[in-house]
């Protein structure tokens, strides 16, 4: 717990002087969070009406890295 509080401090204090002055595009930040939602809401609905098993979490799994991949490089482009 101590580590992942440590790494996002710190990148916290070095994101926050670095992005302070830019301005942001509202209609990117109403989507962006989407990129996370979707994935774990099909995962839901494949898992509880079609399978059940480790397939399931494993996809989740993958395409909530896949979006966590994706959203870091976008914010951070």
């Amino acid at each position: 717990g101590s580590i992942f509080f440590v790494d996002h401090l710190f990148s916290f204090i070095y994101n926050r002087k670095k992005y302070e002055k830019e301005v942001r595009n509202i209609g990117t930040m109403w989507i962006a969070p989407f990129a996370r939602i979707l994935p774990m809401h099909l995962v839901l609905v494949i898992y509880g009406v079609i399978l059940s098993g480790r397939g399931p979490l494993l996809l989740f799994l993958g395409l909530k890295t896949f979006a966590d991949i994706v959203m870091h490089v976008v914010e951070h482009r």
